[in-house]
């Protein structure tokens, strides 16, 4: 994981944001969460509940998968994948806030979006 790249994925060369989402696993979540929050399109406004999923399985699971018949063993692994995938989402997500600060509150289309379905 590097933020220069997954920043390199992310911004075309006149300095906006792409709007397709890139192959790059980690550039896509980040995608997948900015697009969220800043996109026109109705479409990306839907949770990005499955975001997490774009990110490698070796940034989100720990070597060694114990046999499911190993309870105690499985559970703990379990807990170790979860804890890893929590520290490259932690990660990613410092880019993204980074990214979502640089943009005008008035083009968060897809908080306005969601603040509109909460009646707030």
């Amino acid at each position: 994981m590097n933020k220069e790249q997954i920043l390199k994925d992310l911004i075309k060369k006149d300095g906006s944001f792409k709007t397709t989402k890139p192959k790059d696993g980690h550039a896509a979540y980040v995608w997948r969460m900015v697009m969220f929050t800043i996109s026109s399109d109705p479409k990306h406004h839907c949770m990005p509940v499955n975001a997490v999923s774009y990110i490698p399985k070796e940034d989100r699971e720990v070597p060694n998968k114990p046999d499911r018949s190993n309870r105690e063993q499985y559970i703990e692994w379990i807990k170790a994948c979860k804890s890893k995938e929590k520290q490259t989402v932690a990660f990613l997500d410092t880019i993204v806030d980074e990214i979502i600060a640089t943009i005008p509150k008035d083009k968060h289309y897809g908080t306005k979006r969601w603040v509109q379905a909460f009646g707030l």
